[in-house]
């Protein structure tokens, strides 16, 4: 047997199917998802901004204006083809239908990405790890938050866990598995481009357990999807794209955010930049991390649980490292994390009798603080938009522009508007991280040309939505906004009328 036919694993996996592993996964995935945005605004509410972005740039894409070349997308374009059959609905229905349908199927991608992190546990360690492991993610915090609706952290993990699940499948790995692995490593990867991460560290692995003959297989896989999917747009506008999806990431100014909130995410209640965590948060979060490290220790010299250590560690000194930190960050460790987790209570389970109680006790206190943690976060997400606004919206003989796409997508208003052949603005503050900016890193309240252009983009409309404080307005183009009249309100929001 040659090296490159290794076997990946010390012994074959079990054959045995539990059904009911993945029905009760699935449920709880789904529910944890699903609730939360039923409880708020609904599937058509409003509250993010990223989820509008991608679906905008979606519905620009299907309307013929490529990203980077026509409008700024900070990211590879896998997310704007993903979302893009949705997009095509709304020659037929409302944009906020066509929205509303998104989330729903990123729910659906998030439940199934969740049964398989549940089948690498079954591969890598057996029914107690398929169980503990599927559970853990499905009530993940960062990961149940950006799978609620249209973010990148959803088609990302769910290429991870099917490669993984791909790759560990068999006991020996061969061609075609191996270019396959690649391929949805290189699709994630295209998708957000943290999955070079993954990636690199799935590479090593391979390399070192299977040879450079399946190293090679898979870095064909995912240089060909990765090629396929962004050669397009790199020729349609290699500078832009270099500079919004490569540059204006490294670029990105350091947030003043502790561990904490970059750790939230993975281990305890979702957390944003914005707010100090409280004294609660801070104990869960501490809690949590214990809970990992004794997990991970557990299996240091555990062989099949090598690979997800690997790319916990990787993963979570990507977190710490990052620029910038947002509550959806920490999904980027959740699939192998919650592998752990799952392995460390099969060992439990395995052990000696002798130890299996101090085990038990230790996994008791850990799974308190998940489940804890996922409670803290599981309040309702988004909040309604009045559909008074999108009725006004309509009414309007022109454009409409707004502070955040999101707002066109929900007045029904997008798809219209490109039809038209509206300026349209798919990501209006990202324009800030563009690094040929001369201003690029000013603050946006401070940053005079930037008040400027946002204002001429807003006034060119018929109408206007001014609602997002990120937006940047100074205290003078606040003012300025304020002296339109307004054609309708409620609820806090305000579409006007720009004035000359």
């Amino acid at each position: 047997m040659t090296r490159s036919d290794t076997a990946l694993r010390p012994a074959p996996p079990s054959r045995r199917r539990d059904p009911p592993v993945a029905a009760l996964v699935a449920t709880v995935a789904a529910a944890v998802r699903l609730l939360p945005v039923l409880a708020g605004g609904g599937l058509r509410g409003a509250g993010g901004y990223d989820d509008g972005v991608y679906f905008t740039a979606a519905t620009a894409l299907v309307h013929g204006r490529m990203p980077y070349a026509a409008f700024v997308l900070l990211h590879p374009p896998g997310i704007a083809l993903v979302l893009a059959p949705f997009a095509a609905l709304t020659r037929w229905v409302p944009d906020s239908v066509a929205f509303a349908l998104a989330r729903v199927a990123f729910v659906a991608l998030g439940t199934l990405t969740a049964v398989l992190v549940a089948r690498l546990g079954s591969l890598a360690g057996g029914r107690a790890a398929a169980l503990t492991a599927g559970l853990a993610y499905a009530v993940a915090p960062a990961a149940a938050y950006a799978e609620r609706t249209t973010m990148l952290e959803g088609p990302a993990n769910l290429c991870l866990a099917a490669a993984l699940v791909v790759l560990l499948a068999r006991p020996v790995l061969t061609a075609r598995p191996a270019l396959a692995a690649g391929a949805l490593l290189g699709l994630g990867t295209g998708v957000k481009i943290w999955g070079v991460v993954p990636l690199a560290v799935v590479a090593g692995w391979v390399g070192a357990r299977a040879g450079p003959r399946r190293l090679g297989e898979l870095l064909t896989g995912a240089a060909a999807a990765l090629t396929a999917l962004c050669l397009p747009f790199f020729l349609a506008a290699p500078d832009q794209m270099t500079r919004y999806v490569v540059l204006a990431q490294l670029g990105r100014v350091r947030m003043a955010v502790g561990w904490t909130e970059r750790l939230a995410g993975v281990v305890g209640p979702a957390l944003g930049p914005a707010a100090a965590p409280t004294p609660a948060e801070v104990a869960l979060v501490a809690g949590g991390c214990a809970a990992v490290a004794l997990a991970a220790w557990s299996l240091r010299s555990d062989r099949p649980a090598r690979l997800f250590l690997a790319l916990t560690a990787a993963a979570v000194l990507t977190l710490l490292a990052s620029p910038t930190t947002f509550r959806h960050y920490g999904a980027l460790a959740a699939v192998p994390v919650s592998v752990v987790l799952g392995l460390a209570v099969q060992r439990v389970r395995d052990g000696p009798v002798r130890h299996r109680r101090a085990g038990q006790a230790l996994v008791a206190g850990g799974a308190a603080v998940v489940v804890a943690g996922a409670v803290m976060s599981l309040g309702p997400v988004n909040g309604p938009f009045p559909r008074v606004l999108a009725a006004a919206a309509r009414r309007v003989d022109g454009c409409v522009t707004a502070d955040d796409p999101t707002a066109l997508v929900l007045m029904d208003t997008l798809a219209r508007d490109l039809a038209r052949g509206c300026r349209v603005w798919v990501d209006v503050s990202g324009l800030t991280y563009d690094p040929a900016r001369p201003t690029h890193g000013t603050p946006r309240r401070q940053d005079r040309p930037w008040q400027h252009e946002v204002l001429e983009y807003l006034a060119s409309g018929a109408a206007t939505l001014v609602h997002r404080d990120a937006t940047g307005l100074d205290a003078a183009s606040r003012e300025t906004v304020a002296g339109w009249p307004v054609l309708a309100q409620a609820d806090g929001y305000r579409l006007r009328a720009p004035g000359p």
